[in-house]
Order: C-alpha cells, then structure tokens, then sequence
C-alpha cells in the first residue's frame, strides 16, 4: 500500500507518485548510491512501474518517498508485514548521495516506526544493514533501534564477502523511549 504523508522536522514522508519512478532508476547508475543495497543492475522505467503496481495493491508492505523541502531525496518502507506475529521489515534508500549525513534517515526510520506501532498496531520492526554501513546502523539506533544480532558472510560483492548487522526494536521499547503511551 501507498502510505500516508507524515510530517517531521526535517523530511516528509508521502505516498510514492509514478512521476518519481525515473528517479530510482537514476540513482541505480550511481554506484556510491547503491553500495549497500541488493541492485544487480540498474532499474528501468518498466522495472519500477512494475514495482509501483505491486506495492500499490500490497497488504503486506507500506511505502513512502522521502522528501527533503519538497524534493525527492529517497524511499522507505515496511515490508514483509506479517499481520498475525504484528512483525515488519523496515529498508530504507536515501538515493541523492549529496543529502547522506544530514539526519534524513533517522528521522524517516522514526516516522516510519511511529507509523508502524500507533497506526498498524505492529509490536516489533527489524532492519538490517551491511555491517560496513556504519551510516545506516547509526541512524537506526537514534531512531531506538538495538543490535539484535549478525549475519556472518551474508552478501557478496567486490570480490568479498559482507557481514549484515540485525537491529529490532519493540513496541514497548519505542514507547519507553518516546513517552507514548498504549492504545
């Protein structure tokens, strides 16, 4: 499903628009772009639209662009939603390599997690990341997430082989951290 817009502080996450779709497929050509992510070869137009179609009738995944003062800097989602264990799996993408480190990623992994429990009643959210990706690890943890555990040798790339970090973070931890209180 498309997600709804939230607003933070610094980004606003909104419900992805086809008119979008092309700037995947150029982030996909840079390779400082997708240094930590599963893309074997560039996206298409046609690969997107696919993409678009299936998250659109998804039950199971939400997704958002991420925009920073109106433009299209990224995506994040909840994926493999698993209703009955109320469990999800959180990715991110801050494609335009010129707004890594500015924050923009932990704020949307918060929004996104706030998403998660207070309107999906969801109880727990895991993420991954290469363990290289210290970036994305960081920005995890200011969201509240913790190391849960690691993959070892779990992705192949540039001739070596990559450990994955695992973090999780729980309904009630997110609650203690943020003050929010139960439904």
């Amino acid at each position: 499903m498309l997600g709804p817009l939230i607003e933070g502080n610094l980004i606003v996450l909104s419900p992805p628009e086809r008119e979008h779709l092309i700037n995947y497929c150029r982030w996909s050509r840079d390779l400082r772009s997708i240094r930590y992510l599963n893309i074997q070869h560039p996206l298409t137009l046609e690969m997107e639209e696919r993409w678009f179609e299936r998250i659109a009738s998804s039950p199971n995944e939400v997704a958002w662009e991420i925009h920073r003062e109106g433009r299209h800097i990224g995506s994040i989602g909840l994926h493999d939603i698993e209703w009955r264990h109320r469990r999800a799996i959180g990715g991110i993408w801050i494609g335009e390599i010129n707004e890594f480190g500015k924050g923009f990623g932990s704020e949307a992994m918060a929004l996104r997690t706030r998403y998660a429990f207070m309107e999906l009643g969801l109880n727990k959210v895991t993420t991954e990341s290469d363990m290289e990706n210290v970036a994305s690890r960081r920005a995890a943890m200011r969201a509240g997430y913790s190391e849960c555990g690691r993959y070892r040798k779990h992705r192949y790339s540039d001739g070596a082989w990559h450990d994955a970090w695992l973090g999780e973070i729980l309904r009630e931890d997110w609650e203690a951290l943020s003050g929010a209180q139960q439904d």
